[in-house]
């Protein structure tokens, strides 16, 4: 996301960047291709539309995304990276 808000802000400066998968038109309110308007949240409901049965997913896939969304974000306010590290297998920090 770095390269392509430096790209942005600094046109002359960078001939080009690679933002791989950066959702920056999630700070945005601009509205592309999709028809949505992308912001605060656009990204959320991306990620909540990939767990839709119209996509593929199983029936509770929503409700079970959000609900370790919860988790996940609990670990985090309650400086719990152990738990974090554990269930994601991430390298110690």
């Amino acid at each position: 996301m770095l390269a392509a808000w430096s790209k942005m802000k600094y046109p002359s400066v960078f001939d080009g960047t690679i933002a791989g998968s950066a959702p920056i038109l999630m700070f945005t309110n601009d509205e592309r291709e999709s028809g949505r308007a992308a912001g605060v949240g656009s990204y959320w409901s991306v990620v909540t539309d990939d767990a839709r049965p119209i996509s593929g997913s199983q029936v509770n896939c929503v409700e079970n995304v959000h609900y370790m969304f919860t988790i996940i974000k609990n670990w985090g306010s309650d400086n719990r990276r152990d738990l974090v590290e554990e269930a994601f297998n991430l390298c110690p920090g």
